[in-house]
């Protein structure tokens, strides 16, 4: 897989120095060239580096119509991925105003229909004066996705 993935990278590094413009795609994610942020960004997806563990780990335990909340949206990468597994719904979180216009589009562009929510706002401790966005989702949630070491099941 990694011999593929640094054959895929200078390939693709190679074309973009002499000129190619093309969408980077990663694990069935589709990201339009214009909303990538940086010239490190764009290496990561084109070698599909880029949240790879995550991708790894929600292909491998996630099952389909579950519930997930997503915690650090970012890109709207791995919301995608998510979404992708046929959730019964996905809420995200996402701090950083720009990430989540972005996000937005990402997922928008992958998965227009798909049944997912963007909450732009921070997560913090109890008394953190930090919450800008809506109120929380009502609906307990079965799964938390911020990372393999970050998982969590029957997240109410």
């Amino acid at each position: 897989m990694r011999i593929w993935s640094s054959l895929r990278w200078r390939a693709l590094a190679l074309a973009r120095a002499c000129g190619y413009r093309g969408n980077p795609r990663l694990f069935g994610v589709e990201v339009p060239l214009a909303l990538v942020p940086s010239r490190i960004i764009l290496g990561q997806l084109d070698a599909c580096s880029y949240e790879a563990k995550e991708a790894r780990f929600i292909r491998a335990y996630l099952p389909p119509g579950a519930e997930v909340l997503e915690l650090g949206a970012s890109l709207g990468i791995v919301s995608s991925i998510i979404l992708g597994r046929r959730p019964a719904r996905l809420v995200s979180y996402e701090a950083v105003g720009p990430l989540a216009a972005v996000a937005r589009q990402v997922v928008a562009h992958n998965h227009p229909a798909a049944p997912w929510e963007l909450v732009h706002c921070a997560v913090a401790d109890e008394g953190a004066d930090l919450f800008h966005g809506q109120s929380p989702a009502p609906h307990p949630v079965q799964h938390v996705v911020g990372g393999p070491h970050q998982v969590g099941r029957g997240i109410h």
